[in-house]
């Protein structure tokens, strides 16, 4: 569109075309972003508030009371925040926030939704914010996910995620349950196939009606796909904002049979998210539209102070030794959960590139841990390498068996290795911090805001990364070198080799913060008189509250669990409790039958050696007269 400065170039004739009506079926276009680099920030906000137009006023087009132009009276109080979405000037609100992760999980999930809860309980009374995470039942579960921590009660693990805050997030008195942050658990099941956490119970019974004032749903969808029967989270809480995290969409179109679940998980994400949202935040434009007269897209996450200390650190040090003498020995590094999908691949590909124009590879230090580590360590080392490296690092043992181990890829019989130093699972700030490293580098695009890549650059070191939807918050920082090719990736990472970063400002070090990604997150929520008046004449809020009596009707009794088995949801979907006397009295027939063979095999185990004895002597007999008289059998 003309309005976001893009528009339209032919591939084959390059003639550019200013508007997307110009665009001919006929014809191959191409969508290009244009951007000044000098005045980065101001395009940035200017294209965000013009998309956050565009959205509002296709929301407009659909209301038919409205003209042509999707245009309503304006009143002087347009601008004012309505009563429920209030969340400043009212400081006698109560928040749940409620997630589906928590520590020792270190993922998005469970980081993220802890530092917001203690971040708006700060300042708070007590009991203000409470932060509702999921605590796994099944024991084996709890092993699977945590590995060397052994919690036996939820105490154990609620004394662990105190500790984190108290220690690595440096907020001892929010951490402390007498003054600070209250928690509160609810049973949870691990599905390893989704690789997720689930409830099995309904959360909204566990919080009174009394304090049921603000909800916030971190990843909305996730909470109800395979939702207990339960009142609706609207109808529960005075307000409810929901905040997407994650991408299922692309994730699920990725996966075999993707061209089918991809649609089907979008179309469910949408129905329930827009049913149980007042409000949607999603953090990047990367995802897709639930209800566009509802969402806003805007990044409202912070890093933890270690990270801006870090850079504030190096700020200092550079003002004092100057930028244009670059520290010798400085590398790159990547850290994230080792998968291909992660951008590894095309990592590897861009490296291929940097040795075509250069005539050597880069080094990269790579941190994390994953399922296909194994894999893509070898893919890049090389099978020889690989394998002397696995040895060197266990400090002797049998080669035997990778001598006979299949290869996974062709890129295993690569014969000149990438100097790629994989360093296992560490904190990002653990192995971050210094002087060693100064270029961060991450090609992943199936992001939908990298909290490492915020990270890097709140520590003041160069990021290189992609020019993605994903990462259009990270235009604005002048460390961040975006690229569209591998030639671009080449020169940026070129001249980040013989540069140091740019100092960040105060202004620009405090858009890390948790206090401004705190504020970001309370105006985001907010809903003026204006979108309200747009609501209410659409008339969508009866279609929401149709979709959910409809997905809490078909989630109750015997047939929301037929129709959660039906969708998958594998050891959460039995949620009702009316199916166990059936299983239990199918569970004291088989145990009936098995002990019953078991004891017959006891007692007849004999005469069945010796009846298959009786059975193969003779057959044998036979096949050896038939090949000895040369005869058919």
């Amino acid at each position: 569109p003309k309005s976001s400065g893009g528009g339209c170039k032919h591939l084959q004739t390059g003639r550019f075309h200013a508007d997307l009506d110009d665009v001919r079926p006929d014809g191959s276009y191409i969508y290009e972003e244009l951007m000044d680099y000098v005045d980065a920030p101001e395009k940035i906000d200017q294209r965000r508030y013009r998309k956050r137009d565009r959205m509002r006023d296709a929301a407009y087009s659909a209301i038919p009371s409205l003209d042509m132009k999707g245009e309503i009276p304006h009143y002087d109080d347009d601008d004012d925040i309505t009563y429920e979405s209030d969340l400043l000037s009212r400081t006698d609100r109560k928040f749940y926030i409620v997630t589906t992760a928590s520590l020792p999980w270190m993922t998005g999930t469970a980081v993220n939704p802890l530092l917001r809860a203690a971040y708006l309980a700060r300042g708070r009374p007590k009991g203000s914010v409470t932060l509702v995470i999921p605590w796994l039942s099944n024991e084996e579960d709890r092993k699977q996910l945590y590995g060397k921590y052994d919690f036996k009660t939820p105490d154990d693990q609620e004394a662990h995620v105190r500790q984190w805050l108290r220690e690595k997030a440096h907020m001892p008195e929010e951490a402390d349950p007498q003054t600070g942050l209250q928690i509160l658990w609810y049973d949870s099941r691990y599905h390893t196939i989704f690789k997720s956490i689930f409830s099995v119970e309904d959360i909204c019974k566990l919080i009174p009606d009394e304090s049921a004032d603000v909800c916030v749903l971190e990843e909305p969808e996730h909470l109800n796909w395979f939702r207990a029967e339960g009142d609706s989270w609207t109808k529960k809480f005075n307000f409810t904002v929901g905040i997407v995290h994650t991408n299922y969409k692309a994730y699920a179109g990725a996966q075999i049979g993707g061209t089918i679940a991809a649609p089907v998980i979008s179309g469910m994400s949408t129905l329930v998210v827009r049913a149980y949202c007042n409000k949607i935040i999603k953090l990047s434009p990367v995802l897709q539209t639930f209800s566009p007269e509802k969402e806003i897209v805007c990044n409202i996450h912070g890093v933890r102070g270690d990270f801006v200390s870090e850079g504030e650190r190096r700020a200092k040090d550079a003002k004092q030794n100057g930028t244009d003498h670059p520290i010798e020995g400085a590398r790159a590094y990547f850290v994230g959960k080792i998968l291909w999908a992660k951008g590894l691949d095309k990592l590897m590909n861009l490296q291929h590139f940097y040795r075509k124009t250069t005539g050597s590879y880069f080094p990269i230090d790579i941190i994390g841990d994953g399922p296909e580590l194994e894999e893509i360590r070898r893919a890049y080392l090389g099978r020889s390498t690989a394998n002397k490296s696995m040895i060197s690092n266990e400090g002797g043992g049998n080669l035997s068996s990778f001598d006979f181990d299949m290869p996974k890829t062709i890129r295993e019989f690569r014969r000149t290795p990438i100097p790629a130093n994989f360093l296992g699972r560490h904190e990002h700030f653990e192995k971050g911090h210094g002087d060693k490293y100064k270029i961060f580098i991450n090609p992943s695009v199936t992001e939908v805001l990298c909290t490492t890549t915020a990270e890097a650059l709140a520590m003041g070191k160069f990021a290189i990364i992609p020019a993605h939807p994903s990462n259009v918050f990270f235009l604005q920082f002048p460390n961040c070198l975006s690229y569209q090719n591998k030639l671009e990736f080449a020169a940026n990472l070129r001249w980040a080799l013989e540069h140091e970063p740019e100092p960040l400002t105060a202004e620009l070090t405090h858009q890390f913060t948790w206090e401004a990604a705190t504020d970001r997150f309370i105006a985001a929520s907010a809903i003026t008189m204006r979108e309200e008046r747009i609501r209410s004449k659409a008339q969508k809020s009866k279609i929401d509250d149709r979709i959910a009596a409809f997905h809490i009707a078909i989630s109750k009794g015997k047939r929301g669990d037929v129709a959660r088995i039906l969708a998958g949801a594998g050891p959460v979907a039995r949620q009702s409790g009316k199916w166990q006397p059936y299983f239990d009295n199918f569970r004291h027939r088989a145990y009936g039958a098995i002990e019953t063979t078991v004891f017959f095999a006891q007692d007849y185990f004999v005469w069945f050696l010796l009846s298959i004895v009786l059975i193969i002597i003779p057959i044998r007999n036979l096949i050896s007269v038939a090949a000895v008289g040369n005869t058919e059998l």
